[in-house]
């Protein structure tokens, strides 16, 4: 489950040395390409690579409901678009534009 609390990244392309390397990127483009597991991108991006949530962002893991598909947790909503109610309990599964990046 990722942390909660004085979670930040920035949304401006930024610096990130990666070996040898200096690259300039957002956070979205280190994600896109999959470097979330370099230490140096963790601390940049930690709201996009999972390693933290904005306050009031994490998804509620008691939380399930009745669809036509059967029962859904939060995880299951990825990818569907969100009633109300699930929104509310979660938020990082339904993409809620403040908890994203």
């Amino acid at each position: 489950t990722p942390g909660v609390g004085a979670c930040t990244e920035s949304v401006a392309e930024q610096d990130v040395r990666i070996g040898e390397y200096l690259f300039t990127g957002t956070c979205t483009a280190f994600a896109w390409k999959d470097w979330c597991f370099e230490p140096n991108v963790k601390a940049v991006c930690p709201i996009t690579c999972g390693v933290c949530a904005p306050a009031g962002c994490v998804d509620s893991p008691s939380y399930s409901v009745e669809t036509g598909q059967g029962v859904f947790k939060c995880e299951a909503w990825k990818g569907y678009k969100c009633w109300e109610e699930v929104l509310l309990e979660c938020p990082m599964a339904c993409g809620v534009p403040s908890c994203k990046r």
